[in-house]
């Protein structure tokens, strides 16, 4: 538990409500997955826990989640992915009650943030889906508007048949191997892994319009510009198209289009 309140009493990560240790005891023989992240939980009850075969721990690299699909990366993967990252974020920042969410243009990428969503519900937080966007309009809406953290579905400069999931903390912050990104695979690698009793509801959102506005606050005066753009394969192009529109800036443009 995250904290020791009165005598006999403990605070699971994530909850504002004190339990008894008799409670917290109950939680870890049935496998709690809040009691990973516990300083009070016993290793006895750790070592015993059974592994899901379906989620490979070589899918938790250093930088995010990545594997080929659909032998590593699949939707059974990508949702207990969700759930887990939501169980570890919300108990890292227990006033953070929804993820950012959003994708790159691969074809799997829209489903795959879909059942990313689902597995986010399910652990109690809520998911806001920007839909097709660069990973930076989600650190923009999580900046100004707060949240549990973020995450991006995508694979990358990877070959087609690869994917995973990048998470963000609520200060922005890359969750990577050695810095929480590994207790999120401890969690999602379990064979039982718990919902929420209150689960997470899933809505969208279109930030396009003001995080123009953002940059034209502190850009408007800049000097014409000629600037080369990746547009990320289509994560990006309409994005920057919609920034520099207002600026005077020309754009070559570089993978603007959706591939």
């Amino acid at each position: 538990m995250s904290a020791q309140s009165v005598a006999g009493e403990r605070t699971c990560p994530g909850e504002r409500s004190a339990i008894s240790r008799a409670i917290c005891r109950t939680r870890q023989r049935n496998q709690y997955p809040k009691c990973l992240l516990c300083p009070h939980r016993s290793a006895r009850v750790l070592e015993s826990t059974a592994e899901d075969p379906k989620v490979s721990s070589s899918v938790f690299r250093t930088g995010g989640v990545l594997g080929r699909v659909p032998d590593e990366i699949n939707e059974y993967v990508i949702r207990k992915v969700g759930l887990a990252s939501a169980q570890f974020l919300r108990a890292e920042s227990p006033s953070g009650s929804r993820l950012v969410v959003g994708c790159d243009a691969r074809k799997n990428s829209r489903g795959f943030t879909r059942i990313l969503s689902e597995g986010i519900n399910s652990g109690g937080v809520d998911a806001l889906n920007l839909g097709l966007a660069p990973p930076e309009l989600l650190g923009f809406v999580l900046s100004r508007d707060g949240g549990a953290g973020a995450a991006f579905v995508g694979g990358g400069t990877y070959a087609d048949n690869v994917s995973g999931v990048r998470l963000w903390r609520a200060d922005g912050s890359p969750l990577a191997g050695g810095s929480g990104l590994e207790k999120v695979g401890m969690i999602a690698r379990r064979l039982r892994t718990g919902r929420s009793r209150l689960p997470g509801q899933m809505s969208a959102l279109d930030p396009v319009r003001d995080y123009v506005a953002h940059i034209e606050a502190f850009a408007g005066g800049v000097s014409p510009l000629k600037v080369l753009v990746d547009g990320g394969c289509g994560a990006g192009g309409g994005l920057v198209r919609s920034v520099f529109e207002k600026l005077p800036v020309e754009v070559a443009p570089v993978h603007f289009e959706e591939d």
